[in-house]
């Protein structure tokens, strides 16, 4: 009987429960597959409703990556934006038919990164505007842009691989320059560039309590220059961040400025 029961006991060991085969005590067997990480942090997404195709390629890739994802009305102020961890503005919302509606809310847009949001600016695309170019005023910091691009430019390359958007990737997985910067304050770092112009393809800054991302690409995986999900969705992580201010704007000054 002893024996028996010695015999039980070892079988029992042998073809074990799971901990027998956790040699690395995580609390996992071994020998089964552990779950995929998870990449990127859920946020609440809004999209500004531009009517533009990009905001369906947007939702779909951000709604992949886990995030709940929502569209919101075009003119959608301050109240609306502070919803929300993220707003997303689309592809050509500098276009003639919007352009005066993001002029009349900069000030909400900016007040919205100074109290902490993320807000990611989809490439402005001012196509159809005088001499085909706009001065982004919802950006907290000077930025012009022209809809002109120069194909060759794809893929983009990494300015610094050292940064929290670009450690671990490819200039594929970040979006290439399908606007052109005419002027950008020295407070935005460069992400990407363009490989025969020099262009940047995708910047970001804090701002107050908050961060903005400037996507010059497309979403589209049909797009001229396509990136990955990994690379959209390490900027939204990356401008989710904590942000440090980078100047001593108070929230008079703002208001001063966009009046």
């Amino acid at each position: 009987m002893r024996f028996l029961r010695w015999l039980a006991v070892s079988l029992l060991l042998i073809s074990g429960p799971a901990w027998a085969q956790d040699f690395n005590d995580d609390g996992i067997d071994d020998e089964i597959a552990s779950p995929p990480a998870v990449q990127n942090a859920v946020a609440t997404i809004a999209i500004v409703n531009t009517g533009d195709g990009s905001m369906g390629d947007y939702q779909t890739r951000l709604q992949a990556l886990g995030h709940v994802v929502t569209t919101i009305p075009l003119n959608s102020n301050l109240a609306t934006l502070l919803l929300y961890q993220v707003v997303v503005l689309p592809i050509s919302h500098a276009s003639v038919a919007t352009l005066g509606n993001f002029q009349a809310l900069a000030n909400d847009y900016v007040q919205y990164v100074q109290g902490g949001g993320c807000l990611f600016i989809g490439q402005p695309n001012p196509f159809n505007v005088a001499g085909q170019q706009a001065t982004i005023t919802w950006a907290p910091y000077a930025l012009t842009v022209n809809a002109l691009y120069n194909g060759a430019d794809c893929p983009a390359v990494i300015a610094n691989p050292q940064l929290c958007e670009t450690q671990g990737l490819a200039g594929s997985d970040l979006p290439f320059p399908a606007d052109t910067v005419i002027s950008l304050a020295a407070q935005w770092t460069v992400l990407t560039r363009g490989p025969v112009t020099n262009n940047p393809g995708a910047f970001s800054a804090a701002y107050g309590g908050g961060h903005v991302v400037v996507d010059l690409g497309h979403p589209s995986t049909g797009s001229v220059c396509p990136y990955t999900n990994a690379g959209i969705g390490r900027l939204v992580d990356c401008c989710l961040t904590v942000a440090t201010p980078v100047d001593g704007s108070t929230w008079g000054q703002i208001k001063g400025t966009y009046r």
